[in-house]
């Protein structure tokens, strides 16, 4: 084999570790935006409109969405990350035309899971927990939460586009 072909077969094979990498990116993270899209057109309805703690986490207990969190996500979320992770960092140290869509992609969905697992999560959390939030305050902090969750599901879904593109490349 002359090195011409020893360095196009290396190439042929880090190519193909990438693809892994995207596709499996791409699978979960898809997974992760489309159940997210999901509460956020079905489920979180269903709590976001009450005014006092009790109420909601009483409609969140109805509408499943307290469950889904030990049942779902429990299983999705710890994929995200190491998924992002590796992603990012095999991104950071590639080169060639899909670097610069594949480095957006994962970078984004790399501050998407910092934000989840810092305010996203952690929020939710206090709203289920009755008096954790005054109740003169639960209605402002339900509303921000859901207006925020928009701008993450749709920064996830461009992130998300971003690795489809990258994986063209």
């Amino acid at each position: 084999m002359s090195k011409s072909e020893v360095k196009s077969t290396r190439r042929g094979l880090a190519v193909g570790a990438e693809n892994g990498l995207l596709q499996s990116f791409l699978a979960v993270t898809g997974l992760a935006l489309g159940a997210g899209l999901f509460e956020l057109r079905v489920i979180i309805p269903q709590w976001a409109g009450k005014r006092t703690g009790k109420e909601i986490a009483e409609a969140m207990e109805k509408s499943g969405h307290a469950i889904s969190g030990k049942r779902f996500w429990a299983l999705v979320g710890p994929l995200v990350l190491p998924l992002t992770a590796v992603n990012l960092v095999a991104a950071l140290r590639s080169s060639g035309a899909r670097r610069r869509w594949w480095l957006g992609s994962s970078a984004t969905m790399a501050g998407i899971s910092v934000a989840t697992a810092t305010y996203y999560v952690p929020t939710l959390h206090k709203l289920q927990e009755v008096g954790a939030i005054p109740d003169a305050e639960v209605e402002a902090v339900a509303k921000q939460r859901v207006q925020l969750d928009y701008v993450r599901v749709v920064v996830g879904v461009a992130a998300w586009f971003a690795g489809l593109r990258a994986l063209s490349k």
